[in-house]
């Protein structure tokens, strides 16, 4: 079972600090940094469904496919901010921060959307014989090999997680 602090509730806004905790177990960012740069999925659309998998919430309705529509969008906005940044880390520290202040308010821009997007949901109960994860990954419309690879990926950072104490 996972740390009682990184649960989530079926009714509760989200809590992106709490959900965010899931990025500082070792192991956890990395994997997601890898699933963002080879498939292109959202780190916190990741986050957010490991969250959910991961407490007493499996039963919240998400609106999977329209978050994943509105990260289309986000990404194409922080995806040259990110290059910038990651370019930037063989430069002036200063400028590298500033860049990462950057990408990081986008980020927090992005989170209040798809909090506004579940709220405005109706979306009904997702069957229980499928995770958050899973509904993730089957909203993405992926290759096979590649949506295996990324549930792979994200049950290795569920399991980290499972195992690991989470401060918040």
């Amino acid at each position: 079972m996972c740390n009682n602090k990184w649960k989530t509730y079926r009714h509760q806004p989200v809590n992106w600090p709490v959900v965010e905790a899931g990025y500082g177990v070792d192991g956890v960012a990395e994997r997601l940094h890898q699933l963002q740069d080879k498939l292109g999925l959202d780190v916190n659309l990741c986050l957010l469904a490991l969250s959910l998998d991961c407490g007493r919430s499996a039963n919240r309705p998400v609106p999977w496919q329209d978050l994943v529509n509105a990260a289309s969008g986000w990404r194409d906005l922080l995806g040259p901010i990110r290059q910038h940044r990651q370019l930037a880390k063989a430069g002036p520290k200063a400028q590298y921060q500033r860049l990462k202040a950057i990408e990081l308010e986008y980020e927090r821009l992005a989170q209040r959307r798809y909090s506004a997007i579940i709220n405005q949901s109706q979306t009904p109960t997702q069957g229980a014989n499928q995770t958050h994860c899973q509904h993730l990954l089957a909203s993405l419309h992926l290759p096979d090999v590649d949506s295996e690879l990324a549930l792979e990926f994200l049950n290795q950072c569920l399991d980290l997680i499972t195992h690991n104490p989470i401060d918040t």
